[in-house]
């Protein structure tokens, strides 16, 4: 077992003592109040915070990464064509982040999303369709 592996394993031992510690003590937050934050997040405003998350850290770590392939071709660690971490860039700016912000940007403007079998005042069953009028 490496040191790794047991770095790992001290810090699960640490965090379950610590829930037991907590425990003991009736200091752990009760079920009313784990399902009201899960209802803050399940909310227009907590969806977009979520998201406002997420774009920040895809956003950091697209630039690092940015930084990382200039300094390793650079370096003469990858040549300038390597294919690998051109896609890997192109899915950290364009899928990662784009699609966090993309989504934190339509549920700002208010977006109305459909469950399905559900029909809006336009007859829209299931979607998100733009009636021309509107």
């Amino acid at each position: 077992m490496g040191l790794e592996q047991i770095a790992v394993w001290a810090v699960g031992l640490v965090v379950f003592g610590a829930l037991l510690v907590m425990q003991w003590n009736d200091k752990l937050p009760s079920v009313k109040s784990l399902s009201s934050l899960a209802s803050v997040i399940n909310s227009q405003g907590g969806h977009i915070f979520v998201l406002g998350v997420m774009s920040l850290i895809f956003f950091w770590a697209s630039l690092h990464f940015t930084y990382w392939i200039i300094g390793s071709a650079s370096g003469g660690k990858i040549d300038a064509s390597n294919a690998l971490a051109m896609a890997a860039f192109t899915f950290m700016t364009g899928s990662a982040f784009g699609g966090a912000f993309t989504s934190m940007v339509k549920s700002m403007t208010g977006g109305e999303s459909l469950p399905p079998n559900v029909t809006n005042d336009n007859g829209a069953t299931g979607t998100n369709t733009l009636v021309p009028g509107d």
